[in-house]
């Protein structure tokens, strides 16, 4: 995922729905469990001859990392995936690599005919190519957590960061993969932040990318240093680095927004979400920001 705030849309989640309907019923897809099992049942129907772990290359082998490569056969294709990854990612990459043969089969992409190797990777470069890395991840998605599942456990449990890891365990998804999940299928306009360490300092950290799903007007960033609000700087933000708790809070960020063909920029206070959760070395924290629960910063 870029840096940039990425917008999705009803749209778009209508056409990953009609993509997947092309290749398995609805009925059937939303009663499977989400184990290996069925998402390699899935695969046999698509032409996967094999599905198998090995070694791939990483960053700290001077190549881009890829977690999975989806190689075409001459009667179908095969599925390679990251055997160090945790079960969570393994299954994620798997239904990716699904999306692929999707699109690739799929009449409504013929532009993506060409049957040369695909790649998760976290490091595409090319527009194209990040384009369609994108649109497999949210068929992926939609393939682990089906919407009309997905919103009635939500119901069920609440709508909040804190039920996030009842529902990951449920799916059988990372809680970064969750959380999005959550945040493209809200009824109400939020931006996600994820805040990940600065190299080499573990105590301090930044955002890493951040996401917004149905606001189009406003556009928001994280106030991290002291400068223009000094009475917050996600202070809630820096206690959930310390404690790993879920907490919710007031953050002050800087709204951006245009008046009359005139752009503006002042610090809004939002009601905010923070949930913490890895190692020392791998610590992450992802912020859910309410944009339509907010105040004027005084």
């Amino acid at each position: 995922m870029d840096s940039s705030s990425h917008v999705i849309g009803k749209h778009r989640l209508s056409r990953v729905r009609k993509i997947i309907s092309g290749f398995v019923a609805e009925d059937a897809r939303v009663t499977r469990t989400n184990s290996p099992v069925h998402l390699q049942l899935l695969g046999e129907d698509l032409g996967v001859k094999n599905i198998l772990t090995r070694s791939m290359p990483t960053r700290q082998d001077k190549h881009p990392g890829i977690d999975a490569m989806l190689v075409p056969l001459h009667d179908g294709y095969s599925v390679v995936i990251e055997e160090r990854a945790p079960e969570t990612r393994q299954l994620y990459s798997l239904a990716h690599e699904l999306a692929h043969i999707m699109l690739l089969e799929s009449d409504q992409d013929t532009e993506l005919v060409p049957r040369g190797p695909r790649y998760r990777s976290g490091a595409a470069e090319d527009k194209e190519w990040k384009a369609e890395e994108r649109f497999c991840d949210e068929i992926a998605a939609e393939l682990l957590m089906p919407e009309r599942v997905f919103v009635a456990e939500v119901e069920k449990v609440g709508s909040s960061l804190e039920n996030l890891p009842r529902l990951a365990n449920l799916f059988r998804t990372s809680l970064t993969a969750t959380a999005i999940r959550y945040w493209e299928l809200l009824t109400e306009p939020c931006q996600l932040i994820r805040w990940r360490p600065t190299e080499g300092r573990s105590q301090h950290f930044k955002p890493t990318w951040q996401m917004r799903n149905k606001s189009r007007g406003l556009s928001v960033c994280p106030i991290t240093a002291s400068s223009i609000v000094k009475r917050n700087e996600f202070a809630t933000v820096r206690e959930t680095w310390k404690t790993l708790r879920t907490s919710v809070s007031r953050e002050c960020l800087l709204a951006k927004y245009m008046t009359d063909g005139k752009r503006y920029i002042r610090p809004v206070s939002f009601e905010s979400e923070h949930l913490g959760f890895g190692g020392p070395g791998n610590r992450t924290i992802l912020s859910a920001v309410y944009l339509g629960r907010h105040r004027e910063y005084v």
